[in-house]
């Protein structure tokens, strides 16, 4: 009945507490990005990777362990006006939580840290983890905090995708993938060499067969083959390159943040024109990736989905309106 607790480290009664807590929130992403930066630099890869798998395993079982606890609550009390449950009640919906937590965590860490899962398990079990975030951070965070945050978050994506740890991890990872290629055309390019030696070596004998090799080509040329024709068209329609877009988790986790927010603190109506503003965004973005290899993710979608959430909300409040799909924050603290 009293809401979520606070997650800030500075108690949240003022304007300069809420820049405080999310300076410590946008602090903590800059010094995630350079450790990260500094693993991947020394190339200790099986390390980030168990940072990685082990930071996913214990948020993923507590994004649905507190959710496995939450949910019957609030439907009992929706429903049915039940605030308390029996000890029984209440240990069933503890195991349960436990069950339902360890199982989601085991499927993330499998499906998005080793891959063991079929497609299109990874990107969907990513999503998930991505919204269950993005939610948890609105509804924790104070309202203030939450558009500070957001706002910090997107101003530090721009530092960091091109001045900070993104644009080194990326040129990192560039000059290894142009270091691994030619190491690959270096062995293909061996691998010619032995064979011409080895048809040199065999030349005398194809000189012998010449007439007959000769015979074959000019019935080829005259009239191929059907399953030629079809390799030759094919390779002519041959695909040799496909551009793509990678969208970092963290984006995702900051749209789901928006979204939330939006909902639980402005109402429906600001929450549909945030997602309106967060799609806008995401089609400008791409549309500016066609001058440039990076762009950071976060700026345009989260300026334009809190512009356009904030102007919904301010024309309903400007014109008397207070019912369903409207609401009127509390701007310090979390009372849900």
């Amino acid at each position: 009945g009293e809401g979520p607790p606070s997650a800030t480290p500075v108690p949240d009664t003022n304007t300069i507490s809420a820049l405080l807590n999310a300076l410590f929130y946008v602090a903590i992403a800059f010094i995630g990005a350079f450790v990260i930066f500094l693993i991947i630099k020394s190339g200790k890869m099986k390390i980030l990777k168990i940072i990685f798998a082990s930071s996913i395993a214990i948020t993923s079982f507590f994004f649905i362990f507190l959710l496995t606890l939450a949910v019957p609550y609030y439907l009992g009390n929706l429903f049915w006006g039940i605030t308390a449950f029996s000890t029984t009640t209440y240990w069933v919906i503890f195991s349960l939580g436990i069950v339902f937590g360890l199982a989601y965590s085991i499927l993330t860490i499998l499906s998005m840290v080793y891959e063991k899962t079929p497609q299109p398990l990874p990107q969907i079990m990513a999503m998930l983890f991505a919204v269950l975030a993005g939610t948890y951070l609105a509804t924790f965070l104070p309202t203030l905090v939450s558009i500070f945050v957001m706002i910090g978050l997107s101003i530090y994506d721009i530092i960091s995708v091109f001045r900070g740890p993104i644009k080194k991890i990326a040129e990192i990872s560039e000059e290894r993938y142009n270091d691994q290629m030619n190491n690959e055309t270096t062995e293909e390019s061996l691998s010619e060499k032995e064979v011409i030696g080895q048809l040199e070596e065999e030349s005398t004998e194809q000189l012998e067969n010449n007439a007959e090799i000769d015979s074959l080509q000019d019935t080829v040329e005259n009239d191929p083959p059907e399953s030629l024709s079809q390799n030759m068209e094919d390779s002519e329609n041959e695909i040799t390159h496909s551009p793509f877009i990678e969208l970092g988790l963290g984006d995702l986790a900051f749209f789901g943040m928006l979204f939330s927010f939006a909902l639980v603190r402005l109402g429906f109506f600001s929450a549909t024109a945030a997602f309106v503003g967060v799609i806008i965004g995401a089609v400008g973005t791409i549309k500016l990736l066609e001058k440039t290899n990076m762009m950071p993710g976060l700026p345009l979608s989260i300026g334009l989905g809190l512009i356009l959430a904030f102007l919904v909300w301010g024309i309903l409040a400007l014109s008397g309106y207070s019912g369903w799909g409207w609401n009127n924050p509390e701007w310090f603290g979390t009372p849900i």
